[in-house]
């Protein structure tokens, strides 16, 4: 059983202009030591494209992964984003990717992900950590020495420590993202609600990051935290099984309230 009172989801699903946002690994999908690898919850992504078909209704994933990784590991439908319904909304590397806008990184910029590159080589080096390159970010991934709790608490250390002028870093479950985009969940959820002028809207997440994006809500909204930990959500349920149960249930009364 989802744990949202009934009344909650009918006034959700009966807003005028609904928008639901979900993070994708931790969320939708579980986690895998092959990120491009990861088990989706597929009820869940249904349920979400079928809400990005309903009138006045937006969808889509807002995820930490870059915009092509994303596109490619959840195999989602996106398109331009008409009011009437359409594909879903995707937005990769925290919201400073969004599908149809252009990316574009100063020369300053590059020059700064290059020595973020170095570092992080320099720490994984002799070790089963790696370093993925984003677009905007360089990765410092450490979920295959999940069992070695000391190896990932030193490499965690080190890079938190890292002082690189011109970057943002970011922790999150077996990672540390150092970055040189000011973009938060945060800062694009809180322009997509203007954007879209939602009356409602449900963000869904299990990370650090996505903190960012409940802080954002507001009363009339739902934050939906995935898994342990403190978190500004009013909502929590589990693993991405129950993301899925409480994503069909929205879609389902979405589209009675509808008709």
């Amino acid at each position: 059983m989802i744990p949202i009172p009934a009344h909650t989801l009918q006034r959700i699903a009966s807003a005028e202009r609904l928008l639901v946002i979900s993070d994708f690994d931790g969320t939708l999908a579980e986690f895998s030591t092959d990120p491009m690898n990861v088990p989706i919850n597929q009820a869940g992504m249904a349920a979400l494209s079928a809400l990005a078909t309903m009138p006045n209704t937006r969808a889509g994933l807002l995820s930490g992964r870059d915009l092509e990784s994303l596109k490619t590991i959840s195999g989602a439908d996106s398109d331009s984003g008409s009011d009437s319904g359409g594909g879903l909304v995707l937005c990769g590397s925290h919201g400073a990717e969004e599908e149809g806008v252009g990316l574009e990184l100063s020369h300053a910029q590059q020059e700064t992900l290059e020595q973020v590159t170095a570092a992080l080589n320099e720490l994984v080096a002799g070790t089963e950590a790696h370093v993925e390159h984003k677009p905007l970010h360089r990765v410092l991934h450490m979920i295959t020495l999940r069992d070695d709790a000391a190896t990932t608490a030193a490499l965690t250390e080190a890079a938190l420590a890292l002082q690189i002028p011109g970057t943002v870093t970011k922790q999150g479950h077996f990672i540390v993202e150092i970055g040189v985009s000011q973009a938060t969940k945060g800062s694009w959820l809180r322009q997509a609600i203007e954007r879209f002028g939602a009356d409602a809207t449900v963000f869904l997440g299990d990370d650090r990051t996505d903190e960012d994006g409940f802080a954002v809500l507001g009363p009339q909204d739902l934050g939906v935290k995935v898994g342990a930990g403190e978190t500004l959500a009013n909502v929590r349920v589990a693993n991405p099984s129950e993301v899925g149960e409480l994503l069909q249930a929205l879609a389902k009364a979405r589209a009675e309230a509808q008709r």
